[in-house]
């Protein structure tokens, strides 16, 4: 949730193979630009949280001899850190200091 992402994108020839996008002109683009924001590198990072939002999608648009594409939305699940804290059964594991509230 607080680290960036790089998107990419892998184009395929008709034969299978992986085509060369070098050349190809790609965008990026986010449906929540209130809460994330993707670079024209494709480096996707989380600027807020709304508290009700569990995704983000992205998508791309590929430019290249005059032909556009466009690749199907993904859909990026936003996970919050959560610490569970199981203090039964810790006899001799470590020493505490100090307290917890």
């Amino acid at each position: 949730m607080t680290r960036a992402a790089r998107l990419s994108v892998i184009g395929y020839l008709d034969n299978g193979l992986i085509g060369d996008l070098t050349h190809a002109n790609v965008q990026y683009f986010v449906d929540r630009t209130d809460l994330a924001v993707v670079d024209s590198s494709g480096l996707l990072t989380i600027q807020s949280l709304d508290g009700a939002t569990d995704h983000i999608t992205v998508w791309a648009t590929v430019t290249m001899d005059g032909v556009n594409l466009t690749t199907p939305p993904l859909a990026i699940t936003i996970k919050d850190l959560t610490f569970i804290v199981d203090s039964t059964n810790t006899t001799g594991l470590y020493t505490t200091e100090g307290s917890w509230s």
